[in-house]
Order: C-alpha cells, then structure tokens, then sequence
C-alpha cells in the first residue's frame, strides 16, 4: 500500500518535470492567451515528449525504454529553453491566481480519481482487458511497427497512439502497465478537467474579469468531465419508485441514450457515451486517451483568435490569383507564434488525432481551419474583397498544415488499418426529439442562452470579428455540426449501422457544446444586465442535477467504497482468484524474450479470462480476442489469420508427440500454455498431456497451469 501510494506521487513528479521542460515554448506558442498556456502546458509537454520519442523508436533513433524516453523530454527541454522567444502579449503577475487554480484543479482531480481507481481498479471486464494489452504489448515492443500480442507476426491494427502517450509518463517513472493502467487514467481525467478550464478561462479572461473567468472555467471542467447527460439523470433520480440505483450496473444504460431500428425490426443500441461514463467504466480507449489534446487544438485556435492582426494577407493591389497564393505560400508559417517551430508544433498537435483516434481529425482540421477563415475576414474594406484575399492563404495553410500532419504520423500511417468501407447516407434511422432530450437537454439551457446573446449582438451590431462570443457560436456550431452529421450520413463498417460513428461524433460534440455552453454562462455573469445574470445563474444551477448520476453511479461502481484492500494494481483479480495462472505469468514476464510467440486457446471477445498470458505480459500469441481483430482490420483479418484456429485446435489436441513438434516449429512457438481455459475450449484432459512432455519441455508448473518450451 505504502509503495503503491508513492507511484502516483513519482507520475505526478514526471509530469511537473514534464511542464517544466516545455514551458518556455508554450508561453511563446501560447502567448495570446491571459495565462500564456499554462493550463494546456502539460498535455503538450507530454504529447511532445512522448511523439518525440515515439519517432525516434520508428526510425531507429532512440530506444525503447526508459533511457529512451528520458532523452526526448531532455531533447524537449532543451530545444524549449534554446528558443528565441517572443514577448508575452499579457502580464505574467497578472496570471498567477490562474496558474494556482490550474496545480489545484490537477492535483485534486488526479488524487481523488486515484482515491476511486484504488476502491475499483481491477482491469477484467467489457474491453478492459484490450486496453491492458494495448499497454503491455507497447511497453515490451523492441521492433517497429509495435507487434500486435494477440495476432503474432503482425503489427497492431489499431490507432496506439494514446496508450503510447500513456505509457510515456510510465516509463519516465518507472511504473509497469498494471499500475500505469489506473494512474495514468487518473492524469488523463485532470488534464482534460484543466484543458477544459484554461480554454474557457482566457476566453472570458481576455476580455473580461478574473471572477468570472475562474467560475466560467470551472463550470467548463464540471460540465464536460463530470456531468451526465440527461437519461443518467433519470436512471439515478431517488425519487423514481422504480429507480435501479444501486442495482448492478443500472448506470450502463444511460450510455445508451438512442436506438435505432434493426433490418429485423429490433432495437440496436446507439452508444451515446460521455466522458465521466468513460471514466466510470474505466476502459482507457481511444475516444478517452485522445480527448485531453483535442483540447490543445481549441487553445491553438483560441490563441490565433485573439492574435492582434492574424491576417497576413496579400495587399488589396495585387489582383492576380496565382500571384495572391504565391505570396500567402511564402507568408503562411508566420500566421503561428514562433515561425516554422510553431508550425511543426501545431502539425504534430493537429496530427495526433490521426494516430490516437482518427474520428476527432476532421472535427479539430475544420475548427482550426475556420478559425483562420473568420480572423483573415477581418478589415476594413469590402466584404467580397476581403473574401477573395483570404482564399489563398487558407488554402495554402488548410494544405500544408494537412501535408506537415501527415509527414509526422507517417510511421503510424503506413501501418494504419481499419474496418472503414466508405460512407452510407442516413436514409432511414434518425433521433427522436425525446432522443435528443435525453443526450443534451442539460446542454439546451446554455445554447439557448448563446443564441440570445448572438442574436443581441447582431442587433447592436457589437458581434466583430473577435469577439468571445463568436468563438464560442463557432465551438457550438461545431459541435452541434457533429451530433447531427450521423442523421445525414455515416461510416460503413462491419456492423452496417450508423453505431459508431453516432458514438464518436456524439462523444466529441460533448467536448465543444460543453465548453461554449460554459464559456457563454460565464461571459453573461459580467454583462451589465442583472436580469440575464440570473439566467445564467439560473442555468448553472440547473446543471447541477447533471450531477445526481455521477454521485450514485460511483457509489455502486466501488461497492459503496467498501473495499479493505486497497491496491491501483489492474491485475489485482488475477492474482487474488487465480493463484497458479497469476505465478505463471509472472514468470513468463520474467523469463520469456520481449518478442516471444506463444500458443494460448483462442480468445472471444469481452472474456477477460481469455488471453491473460499475452494480454498481462504483452507476448504475442497465434490468436486472441477474434471479434476484436477483425473489427480492426476487417477483411484483411482473414487473410492474416487464416488457419489459426484450426492450428491451435490441432495443437491442444494433437495425438503424436511428432505432430506436436511440426506445428510449434512450423509457427515458431516458443512457449505452449496448459491451463484452464486451454482445457475448457479444447476439451483436453486435466491430466498432464503425455504428448507435450514428449514433444516440449516443461518450464512451469503450479496446480492446473503449466507452460512448456520449444526444445532447442
């Protein structure tokens, strides 16, 4: 317990050292916003250091390993402190009430989840167990494209690169996945809660008081990371006679907020998930690792906002095209702080998405890019003169910020697989008004309260161009762009229903309405009107019912916070259910080599008891969670995996000794586990099979489990 306590303590250290070596750069890179980047400082410190070392091990630079890992952040610091930086556009004296907020809104997030993760921290059900993989298979990975564990000989066929972030942290520190697992999901939360302040908090900063900046930024961190949508409401309201709370996991449903109709008529379950549902479950995938730098592309946005005079346009006394979009390509990096260092920090922040998680690039491109458009339309002379200036610049940024995301996440790029198979226009399923009610009506009260002040500023004509309040109509546009794009079209994939994409644009939809509903509540608390005041206020409050399902919910997911012993260890319910399994995958990690194959029975999808050899030491086996696979690699997954099922069940059944020695040869095996579920899928006996002692040598055993070796 001691020990376990200490970790958090040396994450929270790296991640401070982490701040602190990429803080001069963010100042610069930052240096419109009142507190100069200080509330996203140490999501990009960490995106750096850990893509920085992630490119070295592709191409052979760095190694894999904490060694490797200490050098970019030094290579970090060092190239952040050698920079020739620009002044800063606000006081720093006047941002340290902000910096105290941010270490106090971090530092009581990351403790109090790590107070939740240490009453509920076991790894073993809904796809839990993928995400260990995930962090394992990364962490043991010394060839490059990182092996997939449960597909030997294959790289992954998933987008890593949150869990490669995740891992970076780890490695710094020195704490193993099982461990990374909960305290890093910990970190994850207080990055976005402070990632969602400190945009909301300069917005209203930047023209505004500090009071209402600070309550602006936290009702923004309160709204996105820790209320539910409306249907968790109803299922945690204790006055309902028939309320499931407390009730198994009556709060999965809330997550399921939409249902469409199947081709047989049936109900198919939309996901409709939000991040506190997300950390609530406690599955770090992607849609949550990625979250936290979506939020470095709003402050990059935020910050060319607030840019004096963004708009380096060709003069009005150049009327040719091509001469115009020459000019813009010679003038377009200094559009970012820093020149052409800015602009490889801002490729490699747009960029992250396509190898985290691919759904949030089109969203973050168009923001960024619409930014651009709407701060290059400002001026003085005529509108359609304005207009056709600022095409060149904007396409030649929209191109080359494209090419330069694409240059750096081309490692990941090459090897990129997915289950995608074009686009299907929505013909058929559409949302219900009661739907709709159920997944935002909490965010309803703000939008409106945003549609009424653009439609006041359009009256008084006080909406210009740089308004606070047009960034924040422009964040809700987006994201209501994208709650309402799966009603118009989605990706096709295995499933045939518009599931995922409903899932991924719903889940970034909350990230934007969040914060513009926030961002206007606290932009309305200094209007000079004590009448809309009280709107607002009267808002706010009505969020807080948002809170009734977070409460509950984690009160039946810890059991009350019942539990004695307390651990952050992820495997902890291997170890305290299954005493032979547990030993024999400790010494598999301890004696098997990195890119060991091994043969385990073949894994079906959400069993957390399947697969634990390769899932919890990150060695590769033939087969694992097959439903998984072919989700990420769709049809060439047949190809790939041809013949191994029916390999593993020759092997776990095979009558020769000969027969035996040809396959484990034939598919380089190094090690043959013999346990349980082995038995189970296989129907082997319980008694030690004669034609594996003949055959491999025995290396382990311990009651029902054992491993043999191939022999030499």
């Amino acid at each position: 317990m001691t020990t376990e306590w200490f970790q958090p303590i040396q994450w929270y250290t790296v991640i401070q050292l982490i701040h602190g070596a990429v803080w001069p750069l963010a100042r610069s890179l930052f240096k419109h916003l009142p507190d100069q980047g200080y509330a996203l400082s140490k999501t990009l410190g960490l995106l750096l250091v850990g893509a920085l070392s992630w490119l070295g091990f592709a191409y052979g630079i760095l190694p894999h390993s904490p060694i490797g890992s200490w050098i970019a952040l030094g290579a970090v610091a060092i190239a952040s402190r050698g920079l020739k930086t620009e002044p800063a556009q606000t006081d720093m004296r006047r941002s340290w009430t902000a910096r105290i907020a941010v270490e106090g809104l971090f530092l009581a997030t990351f403790l109090g989840w790590i107070w939740v993760r240490m009453h509920d921290p076991d790894a073993n059900h809904t796809e839990q167990p993928m995400d260990l993989m995930m962090l394992h298979g990364l962490w043991n990975a010394n060839t490059f494209p990182p092996p997939d564990p449960w597909l030997a000989n294959h790289p992954v066929g998933y987008y890593y690169f949150g869990y490669w972030l995740m891992l970076t942290p780890a490695k710094l520190a020195g704490i193993p996945p099982a461990l990374a697992y909960n305290i890093g999901q910990a970190c994850w939360l207080a990055l976005l809660v402070t990632g969602c302040f400190g945009v909301v908090f300069n917005l209203i900063r930047a023209h505004g008081g500090l009071t209402s900046a600070l309550w602006g930024g936290i009702w923004a961190a309160f709204l996105v990371a820790f209320t539910s949508n409306v249907a968790g409401f109803l299922d945690a309201n204790p006055f309902r006679k028939d309320s499931p709370v407390d009730t198994g996991w009556w709060w999965w449903k809330a997550s399921r907020a939409i249902q469409d109709a199947g081709a047989a008529g049936q109900s198919v379950d939309m996901i409709t998930e939000f991040p506190f549902f997300s950390y609530l479950l406690g599955d770090n995938h992607p849609h949550v690792l990625a979250m936290p730098f979506s939020l470095l592309t709003v402050g990059l946005a935020l910050n060319l906002w607030f840019r004096p005079r963004p708009s380096l346009l060709p003069p009005q006394t150049v009327p040719n095209f091509w001469i115009r979009l020459r000019l813009a390509f010679q003038s377009w990096p200094k559009v970012f702080p820093l020149g052409w260092t800015g602009v490889w920090v801002s490729a490699t922040v747009l960029g992250a998405a396509l190898a985290a998680n691919t759904w949030d690039f089109p969203g973050q491109w168009g923001l960024l890019m619409g930014v651009a458009a709407l701060a290059w339309l400002r001026g003085d002379d005529p509108f359609p003169a304005r207009l056709r200036r600022m095409l060149p610049p904007l396409l030649i940024l929209a191109l080359s910020i494209t090419v330069l995301a694409v240059a750096i996440y081309l490692p990941y790029l090459l090897y990129a697989q997915s289950q995608a198979r074009g686009f299907r226009l929505n013909l058929a399923q559409h949302t219900s008004l009661i739907e709709w009610l159920k997944v935002y009506g909490f965010h309803l009260p703000g939008l409106a309260l945003l549609a009424a002040l653009g439609l006041a500023g359009i009256r008084k004509k006080t909406l210009n161009a740089s308004a606070p309040l047009l960034f924040l109509l422009l964040l809700a546009a987006l994201g209501a762009g994208l709650a309402l794009a799966p009603e118009v079209v989605f990706v096709r994939d295995q499933f045939e229903t518009r599931m995922n994409t409903v899932f991924k644009f719903h889940y970034q939809a909350w990230l934007y309405l969040g914060l513009a509903c926030a961002g206007g509540v606290g932009l309305v608390w200094q209007h000079p009107s004590r009448g809309l005041r009280a709107v607002s206020v009267a808002v706010a409050m009505a969020w807080m019912a948002g809170w009734a399902y977070p409460l509950r919910a984690l009160d039946t997911k810890t059991a009350h916070f019942s539990r004695t012993e307390l651990t952050l260890d992820a495997t902890d319910w291997v170890r305290s259910s299954d005493a032979d399994t547990w030993a024999a995958i400790q010494w598999l990690a301890r004696q098997a080599a990195p890119d060991a194959v091994i043969a385990e029975a073949a894994g079906e999808s959400y069993h957390a008891d399947h697969n634990r050899f390769s899932s919890l030491t990150g060695r590769a086996t033939l087969l694992g969670w097959q439903g998984h696979e072919v989700q990420w690699r769709d049809a060439r997954y047949g190809e790939m995996a041809r013949g191994r099922a029916d390999i593993l069940r020759a092997l776990y059944s095979a009558r020769t000794p000969i027969l035996v020695e040809r396959i484990v040869k034939d598919w380089r095996i190094d090690y043959v586990i013999d346990g349980p579920p082995e038995r189970l899928i296989y129907g082997t006996s319980a008694e030690r099979p004669s034609n594996f002692d003949k055959a491999l040598r025995l290396v382990f055993e311990k009651g029902h489990t054992r491993i043999y070796e191939r022999r030499p």
